[in-house]
């Protein structure tokens, strides 16, 4: 069980990771959309 299970968290890899996977996450949405905002719908979604 993880009850006896004796571990050291480490605070600044928890940080790191955490920081580096926000980070990843806004560039992985922030791309696409910047990318989607230059779009004109109407042309888009006509599909000619």
């Amino acid at each position: 069980m993880l009850i006896f299970c004796r571990h050291n968290l480490i605070w600044n890899d928890v940080l790191l990771v955490s920081g580096t996977a926000t980070l990843l996450s806004l560039i992985a949405t922030w791309y696409p959309a910047m990318k989607a905002s230059q779009l004109n719908p109407a042309t888009v979604l006509s599909a000619k």
